[in-house]
């Protein structure tokens, strides 16, 4: 799209960062493609999980691998000071809502229309408006990267024998919902 014309070339892209899948798939694309966009992750889970230096290996090996695969694409080299990873929106831990989150997810809903979750996308757009606030980004072109499946799978969730997973897991569907559940946040005036 940026290539037809169809969009200006991002300058900053913002990413919630979990395992780093995405966040590493995005930076090897941006910079195969040859676009300057800075990748910026949005920490969501732990910093065990979570971090630069991991980041970084995640895009070196991926990269090591489709040039292995196909000699002709360049490899692209990442250190973990090269990338940005935003701190401080994970809250309680994994899974759990944030007060920034929740508020970030009912404007997104009140302004554009597009639903997120409280897990990833909230706290990552929470992390975005944040810095963009903080840095005088005013001016530049920010792309949103909105990882959330908003595929309505509720027939096929209730379906389902929650009985069936590893016990660990059931905890999920017999305990109270949290407080700051993002749907009670969309529903208020």
């Amino acid at each position: 799209q940026v290539e037809e014309g169809l969009l200006p070339e991002p300058d900053y892209l913002f990413v919630a960062a979990g395992s780093m899948g995405t966040a590493a798939g995005l930076y090897l694309g941006c910079k195969l493609s040859g676009l300057k966009t800075r990748v910026v992750g949005v920490r969501v889970a732990s910093r065990r999980l979570c971090s630069p230096k991991r980041w970084a290996a995640l895009i070196n090996r991926t990269s090591a691998f489709l040039h292995q695969a196909d000699p002709s694409i360049p490899r692209v080299k990442a250190s973990a000071q090269s990338l940005l990873l935003l701190e401080g929106y994970v809250g309680r831990g994994y899974g759990w809502f944030t007060e920034e989150g929740v508020k970030a997810i009912s404007l997104m809903r009140r302004l554009e229309g597009v639903s997120l979750e409280g897990t990833y996308t909230g706290k990552a757009l929470a992390g975005t408006l944040d810095y963009v606030g903080k840095h005088g980004l005013k001016g530049k072109v920010i792309l949103f990267w909105n990882t959330y499946n908003a595929v309505d799978l509720s027939k096929q969730a209730g379906e389902a024998d929650y009985r069936r997973l590893p016990k660990p897991l059931q905890k999920y569907f017999e305990e109270p919902c949290q407080r700051l559940d993002p749907g009670e946040a969309l529903n208020r005036p």
